[in-house]
């Protein structure tokens, strides 16, 4: 058996996270092509992120490889704008190769396919898709937003009562309720829900201190974030809606602005941009709701107390910018320069480990695991290979596997190796292994993570040259 870890002992929470998790994980989503960065577009719930380099070639990364996506025959290369929750759809747009005309287009598990017509209108884009077959986006001429139904042509949603008409849709739920942008009679564009029931909604009705503004995502529970300005400031503040009611989102530095947010997942975490601890400079932040209905609180991912790990010392994090219902974030990090960039996932993990004991091979070695719940399963998943996949592609079949029934799933090793347990922690919520590491292991890498199936919560990485 090849097992060895070392690691410092982390036992308690450095900074309050969603979820009580103690920290995140970061795995690169690397560039693999020399001097072109990322621009990240979407991320679902079995980890895929999809991407265009700077040279806007389009990709989905999926279980540490890339996979090029492409466009219906007679169009080019299509630009990606969103991506479903885990259905495998990406949606953005193609231009003919006849003609200068863009159209909203999808790439599924079938391959590209156009989305339905427009003929009232020229050159579409899709900017979000859901799990049924829906999509949102707008036209560039007329500008408006636009609902696409499976299997329908794509309706004009209009613009807020007494406005110009003209608007765009940046996000859909799992209801077809849009998000997104519409023009008010005084050519400001304000932030909008749009329901099959209720139409167009103004959003900043609730909130009169607010002028212009958009929103930018929205979850299954009808909860909507976005930005505004408020009057005598000029500075953008990040809301959140819910019922009628806007709140704007803590900057925890007296509304200097700054703020975006990107994102929230239907756990209601929400992550975009907003100012740093020092209150200097923009930074990734991450807000969440208290048990306290109504009340955020805010953190910044270059807080020195927050436990990140794996990530370039060299660059420092700007955005957030996308979550998904595991609480997973992509974050962008740059260096002091801002023309180099990295891209990561950052996965919670609520569980530690201990350092490995002496950490030889040809010797018994000692592990401990750590932040369990008494009563509940934990397993080992060792492998030597550094990089995201989920547990299904690794979990799904083999003989002996155990029944980890964690969807996508937040496994961040790569070749994986064996799955050890299950073991069950003590009164104080610890687990103490002790292993022997044959000789043969000597001078090799491990990389080791627990988890929990009852939860599908994980520890951190670990990862040690055997001596």
């Amino acid at each position: 058996m090849l097992l060895g870890l070392t690691t410092t002992y982390c036992d308690v929470a450095r900074a309050l996270l969603p979820d009580d998790a103690v920290g995140y994980e970061a795995v690169e989503v690397p560039s693999a092509k020399p001097n072109l960065n990322i621009l990240i577009r979407g991320f679902d719930d079995l980890g895929r992120v999809s991407a265009e380099w700077t040279d806007l070639t389009p990709f989905v990364w999926i279980n540490g490889r890339k996979y090029i996506i492409s466009a219906p025959d007679g169009y080019k290369l299509p630009q990606i704008r969103g991506q479903s929750p885990s259905s495998g759809v990406v949606v953005g747009r193609v231009t003919s190769l006849a003609a200068d005309e863009s159209l909203g287009a999808a790439h599924g598990m079938d391959g590209p396919f156009l989305l339905g017509l427009t003929p009232w209108a020229f050159s579409t884009v899709a900017t979000d898709a859901n799990d049924f077959g829906a999509a949102a986006g707008y036209s560039t001429f007329p500008t408006a937003p636009i609902l696409w139904r499976p299997g329908e042509d794509g309706i004009n949603l209009g613009g807020l009562p007494g406005g110009t008409g003209k608007g765009s849709a940046y996000a859909l739920n799992a209801f077809n309720e849009v998000v997104g942008e519409s023009t008010d009679g005084d050519f400001e564009p304000q932030p909008f829900l749009w329901t099959e029931s209720g139409g167009m909604i103004d959003l900043t009705v609730s909130h009169p201190n607010v002028i212009g503004g958009y929103a930018n995502d929205i979850n299954d529970f009808t909860e909507v974030v976005g930005k505004v300005r408020e009057y005598g400031l000029n500075k953008d503040q990040a809301f959140f809606w819910r019922d009628g009611d806007m709140i704007l989102l803590p900057d925890n530095c007296g509304k200097i602005g700054g703020q975006r947010p990107n994102a929230i997942n239907n756990r209601g975490v929400i992550v975009g941009r907003g100012p740093n601890v020092e209150c200097t400079e923009t930074s990734a932040a991450v807000w969440w709701e208290t048990e306290q209905p109504g009340e955020f609180r805010k953190i910044d991912l270059r807080d020195p107390t927050l436990d990140v790990r794996n990530t370039d010392p060299g660059f420092e994090f700007y955005e957030a910018k996308a979550v998904n219902n595991g609480n997973q974030i992509v974050a962008g990090k740059e260096d002091p320069t801002g023309f180099d960039y990295r891209e990561y996932i950052l996965t919670p993990f609520h569980h530690t480990m201990s350092d490995l004991v002496p950490g030889r091979a040809g010797e018994r070695n000692r592990l401990s695991i750590g932040s369990l719940e008494p009563g509940t399963e934990v397993y080992l998943i060792w492998g030597s290979g550094e990089g995201a996949q989920t547990f299904d592609a690794v979990l799904g079949s083999g003989a002996g596997n155990p029944p980890i029934d964690c969807l996508g799933g937040p496994l961040l090793i790569q070749n994986v190796r064996g799955i050890l347990g299950p073991y069950f922690p003590d009164l104080n919520g610890n687990v103490h292994l002790e292993f022997f590491i044959p000789p043969s292991a000597s001078n090799r890498t491990a990389r080791l993570q627990a988890v929990v199936p009852a939860t599908c919560r994980v520890s951190h990485v670990v990862t040690v040259e055997i001596e």
